[in-house]
């Protein structure tokens, strides 16, 4: 399909594939399409990526992008496909310091607007305007949804309901670009507490900021009728040893 979209649409031909020694790359049907199209097949040498350096980098970027895209928004991970798309999407067209500052989209014979639609945050909460009509007046005008890129054959965005599983690839879209439809997760590898682990937890094992507030107010008294029995030399010893296990041993200057 990939061969055929090359040919097709900016009639150049596939001379050379190269790949690993993957089993997909290694079987009949491959070969005999290969013989077909008169495309000579590359492998490189088992257990050495470096032979084919070019795939291996250009697969990191992805993976990065990919990663990106997720951890900003928070997406699960089975929207993982989405965001593979989007990276590739957004890579041919940014600038690239290999091509002097072009773009790999600019690149192409007969290659149009880069962007066709403004780009936006994966993963960020989107409103789907709904213009059905079958609405009715007190119903909901959009739907809430996660933006998860851009349509290949269509001029709009994709969009997802994860209540209902509908897609939708629509124009007419709201985007709240700073939400995230899953909310915010803890630390990568961290578990949250739910509300009913929180519950459980007793409040007594808490230390409030009253309670420290109450103590200092109990604990300030004593130690100030120390100070002042310790000037007139009557320091008795119950209020002496209780400044002591508030405070620790006091020593004072001579005078």
């Amino acid at each position: 399909t990939f061969i055929a979209h090359v040919e097709t649409q900016y009639g150049a031909s596939v001379k050379t594939f190269r790949s690993d020694n993957a089993r997909e790359y290694m079987c009949q049907s491959v070969d005999s399409f290969f013989q077909k199209k008169g495309i000579v097949h590359e492998t490189s040498c088992s257990y050495t990526p470096p032979q084919n350096g070019v795939v291996e980098r250009k697969n990191r970027q992805l993976l990065n992008m990919t990663w990106a895209l997720l951890f900003q928004r928070h997406v699960p991970k089975r929207y993982w496909g989405d965001a593979v798309l989007t990276s590739a999407y957004l890579i041919n067209r940014l600038p690239s310091h290999v091509l002097n500052g072009q773009t790999p989209y600019s690149m192409l014979p007969g290659s149009h607007e880069p962007f066709s639609l403004s780009p936006r945050v994966f993963g960020c909460v989107c409103f789907i305007h709904n213009h059905s009509p079958h609405i009715k007046k007190l119903d909901p005008r959009s739907i809430k949804g996660i933006f998860l890129g851009y349509s290949p054959t269509q001029k709009g965005y994709k969009c997802r309901d994860p209540s209902t599983g509908h897609a939708y690839v629509t124009k007419n879209v709201t985007f709240l670009e700073h939400a995230s439809y899953f909310g915010e997760n803890p630390l990568q590898g961290e578990n949250s507490m739910s509300k009913e682990e929180y519950s459980q937890y007793s409040p007594s094992q808490e230390i409030q900021f009253t309670d420290f507030l109450d103590y200092r107010r109990e604990s300030v008294g004593p130690s100030i009728e120390v100070l002042e029995q310790e000037k007139n030399g009557e320091c008795s010893t119950g209020a002496e040893e209780e400044c002591n296990r508030l405070f620790g041993q006091v020593y004072y200057r001579r005078r």
